[in-house]
């Protein structure tokens, strides 16, 4: 759904069944899934909602379910400016469940055998900001980030340097903590060549929050 020229609202719902039979390993599966995602081109905004549930026949005290949301601000082609990820999510993954009903080689894939799951939320998060260096020439990109998963904390500060449009490098201290050991301490150097590359704005390599690239994105330059 279009507002305006640069907002869109977009809906999607997924609904997965499968039914194994036969003298193989029987059972079914359905897993219904659903995601909201709001973009405004204007303001470099853009939000999302997920959420998924499956039911497993195969095992009748087995339920699964994941939800996730995510918030993100991009500066656009430029890459100057603010840049923002934040993504906090809950209990199994919150996409792709249809893909991996239908992916299983039998029904014994349909419950993994543990009842009940963690759904602790679980919290990814990037911040940075980008100027002009080089005397224009390219880019400069300080940035902080976390995660959080149960007790542990993962946290990581660095800085990134674009020189035109295809060369980036940069490094980052990282730092571990959790309950059962002390923390672990880090030093990350990057070094990233795309010859050929047209366009402006940090590829995502240097500074980006973890987890990858988006779903059915590209992947992310060799790095050194």
């Amino acid at each position: 759904f279009a507002f305006g020229p640069a907002r869109m609202l977009t809906p999607a719902l997924e609904v997965g069944l499968r039914r194994d039979g036969g003298d193989a390993e029987t059972g079914a599966g359905v897993d219904l899934g659903g995601s909201l995602s709001y973009a405004d081109a204007a303001l470099g905004l853009s939000a999302e909602a997920r959420g998924r549930y499956l039911l497993a026949h195969e095992d009748a005290g087995y339920r699964e379910w994941g939800a996730s949301a995510a918030v993100r601000i991009d500066p656009g082609t430029s890459g100057r400016g603010l840049s923002l990820t934040m993504t906090p999510s809950w209990g199994a993954a919150a996409a792709g469940g249809t893909e991996r009903l239908w992916s299983m080689a039998d029904a014994r894939g349909l419950a993994p055998g543990v009842h009940g799951m963690d759904g602790g939320m679980r919290l990814d998060a990037d911040v940075g900001y980008a100027f002009d260096w080089f005397r224009g020439r390219g880019a400069m990109r300080p940035f902080l980030g976390m995660r959080v998963a149960g007790p542990g904390r993962d946290w990581r500060a660095g800085v990134g340097w674009m020189r035109g449009v295809c060369l980036e490098f940069g490094f980052e201290a990282t730092r571990t903590e959790s309950p059962l050991q002390p923390p672990v301490h880090g030093i990350v150097l990057r070094l990233a060549w795309q010859p050929g590359v047209r366009g402006a704005g940090f590829s995502g390599m240097l500074g980006a929050a973890p987890g990858g690239p988006p779903d059915g994105g590209a992947a992310p330059p060799a790095s050194y």
